[in-house]
């Protein structure tokens, strides 16, 4: 009578086996260890553990790409992910633009010209600029009727000191830098040419209602990079020049206080702004 090999605890194996597989499939095939010794195996045990070991490094292969049980796109993560790892659902989601505050304290104590403000607040030009001598109080009347204004531009009101009347005026490009920075474009991500970053700062307030407050021009060089082009936008400037070949802007002179409120515009309501 022939004599069988007896059969090998295969369920036992198996439980090894599967235990194993993460450090088998991550070995290569010359490192795995033999299962069996070289003088106790057969061709069928080996055949046998061999399919065993593809098959259990093909399972885990599969789990750790997650194709088999692992974690696919959509999948809720419970609790914190490990560092690293961004949940699935918050990978292309959309950055949420900040909404900049950067208007001055109002004053609280603001009297006096009624008639400008009123017409300020009904005003729907892009550009409105104020300007005449100095000490007349046009950057407290802008900044006043900023802060009423606030409510039709939800989307953040933007403000800047441009220096007009001093030694050293601000440089365009500078402000730019200030304005991209508080709609949150990141540091290191700021274009380098003024042209660029002109073209970043149009694009992030095309779709938006920002307002802009633009405080001492000297010309109108610095003012123009600094116009939003967004339909519903709207840029506020101050300066001691007229800036009559500023397109598409209305103009506002203030005489100095005499105790009655004064407004004196250089074309009546209802007109299309004067050109350049």
């Amino acid at each position: 009578m022939q004599r069988r090999e007896p059969r090998p605890n295969w369920p036992r194996r198996r439980h090894i086996n599967r235990n194993a597989s993460v450090s088998i499939a991550a070995r290569p095939a010359e490192a795995v260890p033999d299962p069996a010794p070289q003088s106790n195996r057969s061709p069928h045990v080996t055949g046998i553990v061999a399919n065993q070991i593809l098959r259990d490094g093909r399972i885990c292969r599969r789990v750790l790409a997650g194709r088999d049980g692992g974690p696919r796109p959509g999948d809720r993560f419970q609790g914190s992910p490990a560092r690293g790892i961004e949940p699935p659902a918050h990978r292309n989601a959309p950055a949420t633009l900040p909404t900049p505050r950067q208007l001055p304290p109002d004053t609280t104590d603001f009297t006096g010209r009624a008639a400008v403000l009123q017409h300020l607040r009904e005003v729907r030009d892009p550009v409105l600029t104020i300007a005449d001598a100095p000490g007349v109080g046009k950057t407290a009347l802008m900044v006043h009727a900023a802060h009423l204004l606030r409510r039709r531009f939800p989307d953040g009101q933007l403000f800047a000191e441009l220096h007009g009347t001093r030694d050293r005026p601000r440089n365009p490009d500078e402000v730019l830098g200030h304005f991209l920075l508080a709609l949150g474009v990141a540091e290191h991500s700021l274009p380098r040419r003024t042209g660029e970053r002109v073209d970043r700062y149009r694009t992030l307030l095309a779709d938006r209602r920002v307002l802009v407050v633009l405080d001492d021009a000297a010309n109108e060089r610095p003012v123009r990079p600094l116009v939003p082009s967004g339909a519903r936008c709207a840029c506020l400037v101050t300066s001691r020049s007229r800036l009559a070949a500023l397109e598409g802007a209305r103009r506002l002179d203030l005489p100095e206080l005499d105790g009655v409120d004064s407004l004196r515009l250089p074309d009546p309501p209802g007109l299309r702004p004067s050109p350049a």
